[in-house]
């Protein structure tokens, strides 16, 4: 769908880039760099439904919550893509922000604290933490902390907010037009649970054939399940009761491909 893009920085020219502020704002600023490359295929994603769809990648709070009064005046904070929510701080010195967050529930993405919407709340926000929230019921992709985009990719992260939702994932070979003709994949996932059972269900569409050899769930704030189902199937798991987080290696290619 998309030529990978080369994220290569330019040489350290004295007095300009991060590292001319100091070793503190150097590894801030490698920090988000990492953090852009684990984004790469929730932002491949949206650039497909960009394509599909005309939707943007970045949107106003109010693209997907018109109805509510408060987003419309909003230009503080963004939605990149469906799920994630961002707050940048735009005043010099400060270490805190009021952000508002629309109905539903929204989880603090580096502390998965949650926050019921719509509500103002204060947030912390040192020099070294962007406020981003994850919308509940949303399914994000991450991939691996890489160098380069053309470092190779097996493995995948799919983390999991509980809700009600899902989320896709999409998948092409990123140098050609093959997609085209079909040499995608592009992968939907759809979240159930119960009091005993989490589901989480996937129907996928086109030619492509994954790379992917490691894939791992990461289902937030949940209580201990008797069972995970994955597409019908129980899957062995991991769960930490201290951070509500259950984990699970899933076979790689579980979904069911539509022909």
């Amino acid at each position: 769908m998309l030529a990978a893009v080369s994220y290569a920085h330019g040489p350290r020219h004295p007095g300009s880039g991060a590292w001319s502020f100091g070793e503190e704002v150097e590894a801030i600023a490698h920090r988000y760099l990492t953090w852009r490359y684990r984004l790469l295929p929730y932002l491949y994603t949206c650039f497909d439904e960009h394509l599909r769809t005309g939707l943007p990648v970045l949107r106003p709070l109010w693209l997907h919550y018109f109805d509510d009064p408060r987003t419309h005046d909003i230009e503080d904070t963004f939605l990149l893509g469906p799920h994630l929510l961002v707050a940048p701080v735009l005043e010099p010195g400060a270490r805190s922000r009021r952000v508002y967050l629309p109905a539903g529930r929204w989880y603090d993405f580096w502390s998965d604290r949650c926050y019921e919407g719509p509500a103002d709340v204060l947030v912390e926000a040192p020099l070294d933490v962007l406020p981003v929230f994850v919308r509940a019921g949303a399914v994000l992709p991450l991939g691996p902390a890489l160098q380069h985009t053309d470092e190779p990719c097996d493995a995948l992260e799919l983390h999991v907010y509980s809700g009600t939702g899902g989320g896709t994932l999409y998948e092409d070979d990123g140098h050609s037009w093959a997609y085209e003709s079909g040499a995608f994949r592009r992968t939907t996932f759809t979240l159930a649970a119960s009091t005993t059972t989490l589901s989480l269900k996937a129907d996928a569409e086109g030619a492509y054939r994954s790379p992917l050899k490691h894939l791992t769930l990461y289902w937030h704030d949940c209580d201990s399940p008797e069972k995970l189902e994955v597409d019908g199937r129980v899957v062995d798991v991991r769960y930490e009761t201290a951070r509500r987080l259950l984990q699970a290696e899933l076979p790689v290619h579980f979904s069911h491909v539509r022909t």
